[in-house]
């Protein structure tokens, strides 16, 4: 088959074979380190904060509305603020667990990444020998 004109530009790569059609790849984010190389962690584009403020900031703006609603009650804790304490350790362990769990988790893939590198370039040596 001959495909007709494609719709995107073609600064795209081509890449991959999907379903017997050629996918775009798109070219990587390049970033500009600045001269201190901490000037990318103000960027937004690439960034990963624009989609976590979306879930963040919804959830400090219920916690600040907890907090005036309570101080405008008068309520007091007459249990030395342990519910709290409890509430706090528990988050803070499920936080824990899923940033363990990540972690664990793109150690293995990157671990993965680099025993097929190193079984590729055997097979070109192996080739090229």
């Amino acid at each position: 088959k001959v495909a007709a004109e494609p719709p995107w530009p073609p600064a795209v790569v081509w890449g991959l074979r999907e379903e017997s059609r050629v996918v775009p790849v798109r070219p990587m984010i390049k970033y500009d380190h600045g001269a201190w190389g901490v000037i990318f962690l103000l960027r937004l584009h690439g960034s990963v904060f624009p989609k976590a403020l979306v879930w963040a900031f919804p959830c400090s703006l219920v916690s600040v509305l907890c907090m005036y609603v309570k101080e405008q009650s008068g309520y007091e804790d007459d249990r030395g603020g342990t519910v709290a304490m409890l509430a706090v350790a528990s988050f803070v362990s499920i936080l824990g667990f899923l940033v363990v769990f990540r972690s664990n988790q793109a150690w293995t893939r990157f671990w993965e990444g680099a025993d097929l590198l190193q079984q590729a370039r055997g097979e070109w040596v192996s080739a090229t020998s």
